[in-house]
């Protein structure tokens, strides 16, 4: 995993087709996410790539003016993925209040790509590469996707 942005809310990596984001789980500024997705958009220029968002158990929702953020982002990225995935690893019932939300969310931003929200990464990590490999992407293997996702978590924790 190759690291391109750190900032105290995010950190956005790369390994081979796979653009991964992790939340720290500090409350993120609208400026540091919209550098993060300028950051992934110059990453993703003229590629096929698939994309995981990685939330620990402590993240908070984002605010109103940090999703109007991402929409607004994600429009400029989307025509470079080809699958996302969404791991909030949050348990019990506000853990799934919180994927019906992001759900939600995604479907009202309307990627051009299929997106899901996963409790953990082993599935999340096997769903990508899947649709990858339908999408004819070189997509890295699901260990080095779950790999790549906990030395991603790993190091946000530790911010």
């Amino acid at each position: 995993m190759r690291i391109l942005e750190r900032n105290s809310s995010l950190l956005i990596g790369v390994v081979d087709s796979l653009l991964a984001a992790a939340w720290t789980g500090r409350d993120p500024s609208a400026a540091e996410v919209a550098t993060a997705l300028e950051v992934c958009a110059n990453a993703a220029m003229g590629g096929r790539w698939g994309l995981l968002v990685c939330a620990p158990a402590n993240c908070p929702l984002p605010s109103e003016a940090v999703r109007a953020t991402i929409e607004k982002g994600m429009k400029k990225l989307d025509p470079y993925i080809v699958v996302g995935a969404t791991v909030i690893e949050r348990g019990g019932f506000l853990g799934s209040a919180m994927r019906a939300l992001v759900s939600t969310l995604q479907l009202l931003v309307r990627p051009q790509h299929p997106e899901r929200t996963f409790a953990s990464c082993e599935p999340a990590a096997a769903y990508l590469h899947a649709e990858l490999a339908k999408s004819q992407v070189v997509a890295p293997s699901v260990v080095t996707m779950i790999d790549a996702y906990h030395q991603l978590m790993k190091e946000a924790q530790s911010r």
